[in-house]
């Protein structure tokens, strides 16, 4: 259970000779079976350098290249050297043949505080977090064991495509970050850690459903970011609710340690895997950029999900408030109400009038008689006492003062206008677009073949090329190059070899006519990492007419036929292939006129006209139905050609 005392072959790619280096570009190795099956780590690193599908540069090669096993930098167990060099593993990750290279184990590195490093660039390949064994003979407990890795560079977009799959409890470590990673936890029934409970058991409500291991940064270059993915069979989204807990469960297994010391240069988003053409739900872990600046803890730089709190955003519904306000203002003049209570009040004064009616008794006075018909008369004052009874009528005058009061209840309604704000609130859950990646990478290999057809077709060569003096007869040419696309959710790249070849001769009224057969082959780069192949065929016809006076006019038409073999990936690698096929036409009309100067320059102003068909088709990729329509297409060009004739051969810039 420990090494041999000759020290010879500890590992399969060992280095042990003081400041010694090793190269390895390529190839597969895996210490897993026989004749291995471990106790070795895949590579060994003491006093020297192992440059692993990366070279001392940091260029990436892009070869086949998969690892199988544990990385180890380290002096246990080894016997001690004089003057201590440095211990140093660099493994690159690209792609080759379109398919992500992978590296299976741990990077363990125990001579960190003595300038050991375990370094890793990703370029479009894959890491599988986990123990591969062969760490036990160093008298390290490979399960328990955490990786390090010294300097990470990611890619320049979280769509470059690195990912890092973490299939082990084990924490991973960055001392620093340059770049974006995406790190996967896996927690189907077939894939993921199912040490704590079964996969089928595991809706991601209970942290302890993602048994992966931490992810640790110490600190990160400017416009860094970690983007962490969750995918399981059973997850529980049928509520808001759960989706804020599954995704705040996994924001908690990333840590930015600098956070705590004043740092704020890296970036983290947190999501749920999409399926197909089922989106993602995304969350980001802050608000800034577009994924969302990173929110850390400040105590420990634990990273967390917070579901935004709704008081904050009603705030500035005060302002509709303020205008309520000035409704106390009817109020106030509902106050003089009163007054017409005042005139109200001024009826009495009728009862004062009556009460002269004694004067009118003043001059009965000599008629003593009258005097007793006088006293019924009080009876008519006993009528105007009751007068004050329309008094009491305006007591209840007061009651439209009353109604008044319940005036501010307008200001209540204003109140629960927060209510819709409220509504504002539960948007924390971005569901992801609904164009997935899944959905993404096949269109591209749609509009993949659409390129490739233009790229094909558009060119009008070889009456070009007969209009500046080439001979008639048999001919062929092999060229190649590069093109992309971007726009729309498509981000495509393609390098591609073209093929064509023909006849053609002169005939009647200054027409050169022929015939031809082209063929492109193109290997394509879509988002996530997804690929395509694609092909087109075709045959067609050309020609060309002096018009005279330096001019003339060029005409071709094509037929064929183009295909795309293609594997499109979501945000943690899972693959959908298919194929798709179209077939497709094209017209082309070109019109110059040549304006020759001496020594056998010219200028050449041209117009072109295009039109393309490309047809439509229903096909199948995975549990995806596709109906991909048909696509008409006119293009014009204006162009102007500079050049320079030499004999039969020229030399121009257009």
């Amino acid at each position: 259970s420990q090494l041999p005392k000759r020290y010879r072959q500890p590992a399969f790619i060992t280095g042990m000779l003081n400041n010694s280096s090793i190269q390895v570009d390529g190839g597969v190795m895996d210490v897993t079976t026989a004749p291995w099956k471990s106790p070795y780590p895949v590579a060994f690193a003491y006093n020297s350098k192992i440059n692993l599908g990366i070279d001392d540069a940091g260029t990436v090669k892009h070869k086949v290249f998969n690892m199988q096993g544990d990385v180890l930098v380290s002096d246990k167990m080894m016997p001690p050297h004089q003057e201590q060099q440095p211990s140093v593993i660099n493994i690159g990750l690209g792609r080759a043949h379109n398919s992500p290279n992978q590296f299976s184990g741990k990077a363990v590195n125990t001579l960190e505080d003595k300038g050991g490093e375990i370094n890793m660039t990703f370029d479009g390949g894959m890491w599988s977090h986990d123990s591969m064994g062969g760490l036990e003979s160093f008298k390290i407990d490979g399960k328990t064991e955490r990786s390090s890795i010294n300097n990470l560079t990611g890619t320049r977009t979280r769509e470059g495509f690195s990912r890092i799959s973490q299939d082990s409890r084990s924490d991973i470590h960055v001392n620093k970050l340059d770049g974006h990673i995406n790190v996967i936890y896996d927690m189907s029934d077939s894939t993921g850690l199912n040490f704590g409970k079964p996969g089928s058991k595991k809706n991601g409500l209970d942290p302890a459903d993602i048994e992966g291991g931490n992810f640790i940064v110490k600190s990160a270059a400017a416009g860094s970011g970690v983007h962490g993915y969750v995918t399981g069979d059973h997850l529980d989204t049928s509520s808001e609710s759960n989706v804020n807990k599954i995704l705040d469960n996994l924001a908690h297994k990333f840590y930015y340690e600098n956070y705590v010391n004043g740092e704020r240069k890296l970036s983290g988003t947190v999501s749920i895997a999409s399926k197909g053409i089922v989106s993602s739900y995304k969350k980001a872990l802050t608000t800034d950029q577009k994924e969302g600046d990173i929110t850390w803890k400040d105590g420990n730089g634990q990273g967390s999900y917070v579901v935004p709190e709704p008081k904050p955003t009603p705030t500035p519904d005060p302002k509709p408030v303020t205008p309520v306000t000035p409704d106390p203002k009817p109020i106030t003049p509902v106050t003089p109400d009163p007054k017409p209570v005042m005139p109200v009040t001024p009826d009495p004064k009728p009862v004062t009038p009556v009460t002269p009616d004694p004067k009118p008794v003043t001059p009965v006075t000599p008629d003593p008689k009258p005097v007793t018909p006088v006293t019924p008369d009080p009876k008519p004052v006993t009528p105007v006492t009751p007068d004050p009874k329309p008094v009491t009528p305006v007591t209840p005058d007061s009651k439209p003062v009353t109604p008044v009061t319940p005036d501010p209840k307008p200001v209540t309604p204003v109140t629960p206008d927060p209510k819709p704000v409220t509504p504002v609130t539960p948007n924390p859950v971005v569901r992801g677009a609904y164009d997935t990646p899944h959905m993404r990478g096949i269109r591209s290999a749609v509009v993949g073949n659409i390129n490739a057809w233009r790229t094909l077709a558009d060119d009008m060569y070889r009456p070009r090329v007969l209009q500046q003096g080439e001979p008639t007869g048999i001919w062929a040419r092999i060229g190649g190059g590069k093109y992309s696309y971007s726009g729309s959710g498509i981000d495509t790249a393609t390098d591609y070899t073209r093929i064509q070849g023909g006849y053609d001769a002169k005939i009647s009224r200054g027409w050169t006519v022929g015939g031809q057969v082209s063929y492109l082959r193109g290997s394509e780069d879509y988002v996530f990492d997804g690929s395509g192949k694609v092909k087109s065929f075709s045959v067609g016809a050309y020609g060309l007419k002096d018009l005279g006076k330096d001019q003339y006019v060029h005409v071709e038409t094509q037929v064929g036929r183009v295909s795309n073999d293609f594997t499109a990936r979501n945000e943690i690698g899972e693959a959908m292939s298919g194929d798709t096929k179209s077939n497709a036409y094209s017209i082309g009309v070109r019109y110059g006129k040549t304006l020759k100067y001496d020594n056998g320059f010219y200028v050449e102003p041209q117009a072109q006209l295009n039109f393309t068909h490309f047809g439509g088709r229903n096909f199948n990729v995975g549990n995806v139905f596709v109906n991909q329509s048909s696509v008409n297409s006119t293009s014009g060009k204006i162009g102007l050609e500079l050049g320079k004739q030499f004999g039969n051969g020229n030399l121009y810039t257009r």
